[in-house]
């Protein structure tokens, strides 16, 4: 009888207290189960290639990847994650999802570690909150964007529970972390060292000689990424941002905009002025202000989705911490409603992905194998998935207007002919004087494309021996023309 009764107990103890690790963990399978359908695209494939010859620059030479990382450093940026590419983009398939999914539970653990959440439903909210509001639609299929994004962040969130916990480690250790995660990304290095500088300004206070040396030590990091002339570069461009400042605000960092709207609005009032005053004063606020910092950089960039990742991540652990000091309650039916949530969302995308993957699969050993780069086959196209639960996460065979993934195939094919992909109930071949509507021309290096609009869709339109190839224009999320 005695058993009988502490079951229940027993039970939602663990919900409260463990469910968080549970569901951290899951996703980190469910991410493993995905990736191991994703075939190598884009970048991976460049990167892929560094040591495949396709460089002008190698040699075979030992010292060629240490050339090649000065060379990267110079004329392209200083992160991390583009250092450790050409070796993981080799790895098998089995070995790049591992490495995915730990990537996924550590960046979900951290996360909960970082914003000190006590037990309850609040860690799983903020985890299906991640799991929901983070930009993984945006091209979160690469492992190149996962070292510079999900592993970036958890080597930051890393040094910043060091620098922020009671207990030291070894100074060895400690500092070493903190010059890695400095030189992960710029708009996540940069706006926490910003932050942690003004947090010690706004509270009048020096940090000892434990803090400081790790605070050298990552701001070293992040002078080596920042200082990159290819990273200076490339901010100093013209290039043409996806949007204005306020929607790409909109788009890629709504979370941060949201704390700092409540923030700004906390403000006007006296008892607000109050409360923020107490939060300033907590090492917490570092992560608001990185927030801020970071949507900064996001929206300057011009780039729409996954500029704003460290900017969501970091306002998304405020938000929580501040909302566990309000919702007591510790609901474990909710806590296990988030994670079905997020573990049927998630699962859902590992199906479509299958699909894809064995179609991607299909499509570039038809096209290694073909002497003119063309492929007939059934495609089933981005749109075909069911965005609202997958949230376009799943992508599969390149379409017509993906030009760079498109031209990173043509990095492995022994004649390095283009790719034609397609699809005959998708697509239709035109003599070239009966396109009646205006053609604009796709801006790119590699090839010869042109798009139209008919009654109401897009098309592309590209020469295909003494025709046009026309074929239906799929937009991934976040991209327009």
């Amino acid at each position: 009888m005695n058993k009988s009764n502490k079951a229940p107990g027993t039970i939602t103890e663990w919900l409260n207290s463990h469910l968080w690790q549970a569901l951290a963990f899951g996703c980190g399978l469910l991410w493993f189960a995905f990736f191991i359908n994703v075939i190598p695209t884009g970048d991976d494939l460049a990167y892929a290639a560094t040591f495949k010859g396709t460089d002008p620059y190698y040699d075979g030479n030992l010292m060629y990847y240490p050339r090649w990382m000065l060379r990267h450093w110079y004329l392209v940026n200083g992160r991390l994650g583009n250092y450790a590419a050409p070796f993981v983009t080799i790895l098998p398939a089995f070995l790049r999802a591992a490495l995915v999914g730990a990537g996924i539970w550590a960046l979900f653990y951290m996360a909960v570690k970082a914003s000190r959440l006590p037990s309850g439903w609040v860690p799983c909210g903020l985890l299906a909150a991640m799991a929901f509001g983070l930009p993984w639609w945006d091209a979160f299929t690469l492992i190149d964007v996962h070292a510079n994004y999900t592993w970036s962040a958890v080597l930051v969130l890393i040094f910043y529970v060091l620098f922020t916990g009671r207990r030291h480690v070894n100074v060895w250790l400690g500092g070493a972390v903190s010059v890695l995660a400095g030189c992960c990304h710029e708009a996540a290095g940069l706006p926490v060292l910003g932050a942690v500088i003004l947090f010690f300004i706004i509270n009048r206070r020096s940090p000892d000689r434990y803090h400081c040396l790790l605070l050298i030590c990552f701001g070293l990091g992040v002078a080596a990424e920042v200082l990159s002339p290819g990273l200076l570069s490339r901010a100093a461009s013209n290039r043409q941002p996806d949007d204005t400042p306020f929607w790409l605000l909109l788009k890629s960092d709504i979370i941060a905009l949201v704390l700092w709207c409540a923030i700004a609005i906390a403000a006007v009032f006296r008892a607000g002025r109050r409360y923020l005053a107490a939060f300033f004063r907590e090492p917490v606020s570092i992560l608001a202000w990185a927030a801020l910092a970071s949507s900064v950089i996001s929206a300057s960039t011009g780039i729409v989705g996954r500029s704003g990742f460290f900017a969501e991540v970091f306002a998304l652990i405020v938000i929580f911490n501040r909302a566990s000091l309000i919702f007591h309650k510790k609901a474990p039916v909710l806590s296990l409603l988030l994670t079905a949530l997020v573990f049927v969302q998630l699962g859902t995308a590992v199906v479509w992905q299958w699909r894809y993957g064995g179609e991607q699969r299909e499509a570039y050993a038809g096209y290694l194998d073909s002497t003119d780069g063309v492929v007939y086959m059934h495609i089933t196209p981005d749109d075909a998935q069911p965005a609202w639960i997958t949230l376009n996460i799943p992508h599969g065979v390149p379409d017509s207007d993906d030009l760079y993934n498109n031209y990173a195939m043509t990095l492995f094919h022994p004649e390095g002919i283009w790719p034609y992909i397609i699809d005959p109930d998708d697509a239709e071949l035109r003599a070239r004087d009966s396109i009646t509507e205006p053609m604009h021309r796709i801006d790119n290096p590699w090839h010869e494309i042109y798009y139209i609009r008919r009654e109401g869709a897009l098309f592309t339109v590209e020469p295909f021996g003494d025709c046009f190839l026309v074929r239906r224009l799929v937009l991934d999320a976040g991209d327009r023309l």
